[in-house]
């Protein structure tokens, strides 16, 4: 019985070692040192309108850039492996699906144009978000890579267009690395849409330095 008991324990030890190595070797699609978070509320009586929220939001990463030793900085609504998974149906131009649940179904995160460069996130095709990308701009997104290729397999993504259901029409400038969702060891990465934060204003955001 000692014996069985031993090998059992020593068999499950064996696992934990396995998992814990996979877990170590696995690329989350950012960098995870050297990063500070802070997740911030705007009360919407001191920031009614969606332009005071950009412009604290704006003064916010400003300051945070002015910080020696910041490389910098940028907002968005959810970090990765944050264990919430926002999510909504796409319509792409062209191929409007039968049914509402038919459409494909994505990760959605507004984002500002210096979150994905300050977690190493690198744009594979067509450009980054820009400051200029704001209110009076065309409406535009970057896709992930497993995004683009689920849903332009073989035209590529930038210059296409799309929309969460009901909103409005946004075209694609580019095309970024995929970054995992809750389970690092997934093969399937979320595919993910990135809208620009300053068409898309927020009262809560993550800063990320």
């Amino acid at each position: 019985a000692e014996v069985a008991l031993a090998l059992a324990l020593l068999s499950g030890a064996s696992l934990m070692v396995a998992s814990a190595h996979r877990l170590l070797g696995s690329d989350p699609g950012f960098r995870t040192d050297a990063i500070l978070t802070l997740r911030l509320t705007l009360p919407e009586a001191d920031y009614p309108a969606a332009e005071s929220a950009t412009r604290f939001w704006d003064a916010l990463m400003d300051r945070a850039r002015q910080v020696p030793g910041v490389r910098d900085a940028g907002v968005t609504t959810q970090l990765p492996m944050s264990w919430s998974e926002s999510r909504a149906g796409v319509e792409v131009e062209g191929r409007p699906p039968r049914r509402p649940e038919d459409a494909p179904r994505v990760g959605v995160r507004i984002v500002s144009e210096g979150f994905l460069p300050a977690i190493g996130v690198q744009v594979s095709a067509g450009r980054a978000l820009a400051r200029e990308d704001d209110a009076g701009a065309p409406d535009v997104a970057l896709v992930s890579t497993s995004m683009a290729a689920r849903l332009w397999p073989e035209s590529g993504a930038v210059g296409r267009r799309l929309r969460i259901r009901g909103g409005r029409w946004v075209t694609v400038v580019g095309v970024v690395g995929d970054v995992r969702g809750n389970v690092l060891t997934s093969s399937d990465p979320l595919p993910v849409l990135y809208l620009p934060e300053r068409q898309r204003p927020a009262r809560v955001m993550t800063l990320a330095v």
